[in-house]
């Protein structure tokens, strides 16, 4: 695998119950831990005939999934949404009501999740680098609708 990432089937979960992975042949598998197996399953509806850049929930539940190609946001009332074509993404990390995705070129596109649930695209960046990495800190609080105010990234100047 080339990803790993584990999600809560609710975010008011104790444990996390799903493990997906993303393999370099373009493919996405989703495996769920329940009653101490594991097992294939597509719950969580996502692409799984792309390679995933990130995955995650976010604060309201909907899910996030970010291939080379696409942004998809996967609401919970079974509406999927892409939100954009751009291909080569560097880096990518979503959290909470956050999403920022690095792109190769050195820009960087930031979105929020409103309050209507809709992930919208606030800005864009260009950073005059190319970025490598990325990570949030934490909201302050256990506020779901707060915001963190401190994004880490790692440039290389060429």
């Amino acid at each position: 695998p080339i990803g790993a990432w584990c999600l809560k089937r609710s975010n008011t979960d104790r444990h996390h119950s799903y493990i997906v992975f993303s393999f370099s042949n373009r493919k996405t598998s989703c495996y769920l831990f329940e009653n101490n197996m594991l097992s294939h399953t597509n719950e969580l509806r996502l692409d799984e005939s792309e390679t995933s850049l990130h995955v995650n929930k976010l604060a309201d539940g909907s899910i996030v999934q970010v291939t080379a190609s696409k942004i998809r946001h996967i609401q919970n009332h079974h509406r999927d949404i892409c939100i954009k074509g751009r291909i080569m993404k560097a880096a990518c990390l979503a959290e909470g009501r956050q999403l920022v995705i690095l792109l190769i070129g050195g820009f960087m596109e930031y979105y929020e999740l409103n309050s209507n649930g809709e992930l919208k695209l606030v800005n864009e960046f260009n950073l005059d680098s190319e970025a490598n990495f990325i990570d949030f800190a934490p909201p302050d609080g256990n506020d779901s609708r707060a915001l963190s105010k401190l994004i880490v990234i790692g440039k290389t100047n060429y």
